[in-house]
């Protein structure tokens, strides 16, 4: 499945959320030398509990407007997505 994304980088707080057909996800990472793009997928790996070589970046290297593809069940995806996002309203 492809997962279109803004990234917002250099946050205080890593936090995810929908917004509209678009994730918005804020990371802590620095947008410099592919760190924020690793940091990116290190983080979705990590809330989809998926290996890091289920989780690829598109499009979008050098954006803030990505397209991830993520493979995996599809349905599993969007509810841990929504689980992460309901967390990230919390704090």
């Amino acid at each position: 499945m492809i997962l279109h994304i803004h990234l917002k980088p250099q946050r205080r707080f890593n936090r995810i959320e929908k917004q509209g057909d678009v994730w918005g996800i804020s990371i802590r990472a620095k947008p410099r030398d592919n760190e924020a793009n690793e940091y990116l997928v290190r983080y979705l790996s990590d809330i989809l509990k998926l290996p890091l070589s289920a989780i690829s970046i598109k499009r979008g290297h050098k954006s803030r407007t990505k397209q991830i593809e993520i493979l995996g069940n599809e349905k599993s995806i969007f509810e841990k997505l929504e689980t992460a996002s309901q967390e990230s309203d919390k704090n």
